[in-house]
This record gives structure tokens, C-alpha cells and sequence, in this order.
């Protein structure tokens, strides 16, 4: 296992299919995600062969300087109001139609990989320069961090330089 972070804060925690036999799709390495916010995991740990290279996308896609998702109705709301906000906004039919253009990206890690099926995440940036996630899994524990995104990119180039190295062809 190999940890990018800090798990007390915000981390990704990566091991390789102990088997060898699904432990690639093509090049590919394949096996277990983890995500840690606040001290806490996040996942579906024995969901196997998860593809890592669509969770290093998404942690460039949301350290990416340009990365904005804020809307100003979230200002004064608590890290558990915001989410309820976001939940509903983003997974309820019924507001479907609502979603601020500057928020239908804050969805994160939902639908990035099977092992995070069960866990709703968001990432708004309430202050420049930083992201702060907030989740909650089907039991509903919840967690919200305020990260830098500097630390998600060097999380993200980290991740992809071990992809990359465990890759079948390197």
C-alpha cells in the first residue's frame, strides 16, 4: 500500500491487486482505493481491480487552478448544510433544473471509481486557493476538509508518476 497525503487531513490510499492475474486492463494497473478525510476512510476497500488513472484525473481536474465551484447562497451555511444544498440539488430530481451553472462540477469521486460506489463528495472552493470537501457514505458519516490545491495537484502528479511506474510496459 502506498498513501498520497495525509490521512488525518485528506488522502489517497493505493494498493495493487494482490493477484497478478487482474492486476491489469491492458497497461493499466488495477486494485484497491481508499480515500481518508478528516481521519476517516471512505470506500468500498474490497472492491477489487479499480482502475486508478480516472482518480488521478479527477484530483488534476480539481486542483487545476481554474477549478472554481462556489455559489454565493453558500456562504453562512456549515459544512453539513452545504452538503445538504449540494445533495439535493445535484441528486434531486425534483431540483433538478436548479443547479447554479457554477456548481455541477462539485460532485467528486461519485461515479469515479466502483470504490466509491455508496459515497456522495463534493469539492467547492469557498476561499481562492483552496478546496473544501465534504462526504458522506450510505451509513452516513460524514466529513469536510478544507485542502490547499496545491497539495490535490502534488496528490495527483504523485499518483500518476506510480501509475505510470507500475504501469505492464514500464
Amino acid at each position: 500500500m502506498i498513501v498520497f497525503g495525509s490521512p488525518t487531513e485528506f488522502a489517497i490510499e493505493v494498493a495493487l491487486e494482490p493477484d497478478p492475474s487482474p492486476r491489469f486492463m491492458g497497461n493499466e494497473p488495477l486494485g484497491r482505493i481508499r480515500t481518508w478525510i478528516g481521519g476517516q476512510p471512505f470506500d468500498t476497500w474490497e472492491e477489487p481491480s479499480c482502475l486508478f488513472s480516472a482518480l488521478a484525473d479527477e484530483l488534476l481536474e480539481k486542483g487545476a487552478s481554474s477549478y472554481t465551484a462556489w455559489h454565493p447562497s453558500l456562504e453562512h451555511k456549515s459544512p453539513v448544510e452545504r452538503f445538504q444544498v449540494l445533495d439535493n440539488l445535484i441528486y434531486n430530481p425534483e431540483y433538478a433544473d436548479r443547479v447554479p451553472s457554477t456548481l455541477d462540477i462539485a460532485p467528486f469521486l461519485t461515479n469515479t471509481v466502483e470504490c466509491f460506489d455508496g459515497v456522495k463528495a463534493f469539492a467547492l472552493t469557498p476561499s481562492d486557493g483552496f478546496i473544501q470537501l465534504l462526504i458522506c457514505d450510505q451509513a452516513n458519516k460524514f466529513a469536510s476538509v478544507l485542502v490547499d490545491k496545491n497539495l490535490l495537484r502534488r496528490m495527483a502528479v504523485g499518483l500518476t508518476d506510480w501509475i505510470r511506474s507500475q504501469r505492464r510496459d514500464a
